[in-house]
């Protein structure tokens, strides 16, 4: 998927994948339908006046409650070994994974100055327009072990996250869970650092309230440029209770509905590969974090919401 969020959005100790979903093992080509991306991002808490704060507080719990109950159960290829290209190494990664790292550096095109900081932090990309990114440590193009080596190094001190943001229709009503997921690097087709994927649970309501009284209508996975839609009650959707599983490609981080070797079609000429979502596998638990939307000033931390550069080298 886009490595832009403006553009669209080691082996772990886990549960086995016993009793979770129907594990398929066939080829299939892979469903493009596009999905309904609506991007930018949402709600996080500013400040406000004391006699609001039992209010909010009780607002902030119910949220958590319906993001908690449909946080996706990811799982990856598993690794026999460090730095196994058969297997997964990249889990969905807080921002802060790349953010304050000293040797990220942010780059300009077109200004002459290779340069502009090392090490940026979420001010320093504040606002920054679509002509600069997050330059990583190594060279896409011939990537070896460079990235998975320094993603585990950076999550040390860090947990598998989801970024949340719920979207809201505009016109005809409706209200969707956003869950983005950041991956240090992609190693597909289109080889390239930072990789943004989301998986979207839709309700017709429009309320956090409505919602947590109802099913969701469907759910949209992404996959490269695109990406497939199940409803809520059909039978390819698997579920541990309300939690969708999804199970993702190595490499690629694409979404998919079952435990399968995919034809997917890479974005801007770089053609045909598979999505290979079949075990060895690893159940990854996430957390997840609400985040600001246009609604709310971000705070100092979440500046990096209104950057909508590259997280990842500018290269073709």
């Amino acid at each position: 998927m886009q490595d832009a969020l403006g553009e669209a959005m080691h082996r772990l100790n886990s549960p086995s994948l016993a009793g979770l979903g129907r594990g398929g093992r066939h080829i299939r080509p892979q469903v493009n339908t596009v999905v309904a991306l609506a991007v930018l991002l949402a709600l996080a808490w500013g400040a406000w006046g004391a006699q609001e704060v039992g209010a909010d507080r009780d607002a902030r719990t119910t949220t958590a409650d319906l993001i908690e109950r449909y946080a996706p159960i990811l799982v990856l290829r598993a690794q026999e070994r460090p730095c196994d290209p058969a297997g997964e190494p990249y889990v969905a990664a807080p921002v802060e994974i790349v953010l304050g790292d000293p040797i990220v550096r942010l780059r300009h095109d077109g200004t002459g100055k290779p340069v502009i900081v090392d090490g940026p932090t979420a001010p320093d990309i504040d606002g920054l327009d679509d002509t600069y990114y997050l330059d990583l440590p190594g060279n896409p193009l011939r990537p070896g072990c460079v990235y998975e080596r320094r993603s585990r190094e950076r999550m040390q001190g860090l947990v598998p996250m989801a970024m949340v943001h719920l979207a809201r229709e505009r016109i005809g009503g409706g209200l969707a869970i956003q869950y983005w997921l950041f991956y240090y690097f992609n190693d597909w087709n289109n080889t390239h650092e930072g990789d943004w994927e989301m998986i979207q649970v839709v309700f017709d309501v429009d309320t956090v309230e409505e919602a947590l009284r109802t099913d969701p209508v469907e759910v949209g996975f992404a996959q490269h440029a695109g990406g497939e839609r199940a409803a809520w009650d059909e039978s390819k959707l698997d579920r541990e209770g309300d939690r969708p599983v999804v199970y993702v490609a190595r490499g690629s981080h694409a979404s998919h509905f079952d435990q399968a070797v995919y034809l997917g079609w890479g974005e801007d000429g770089t053609g045909v590969g598979c999505d290979i979502t079949q075990g060895p596998s690893i159940v990854v638990p996430i957390q997840t974090r609400l985040v600001a939307d246009d609604t709310v000033t971000p705070t100092w931390a979440e500046d990096w919401l209104r950057f909508d550069g590259r997280w990842g080298q500018r290269a073709p």
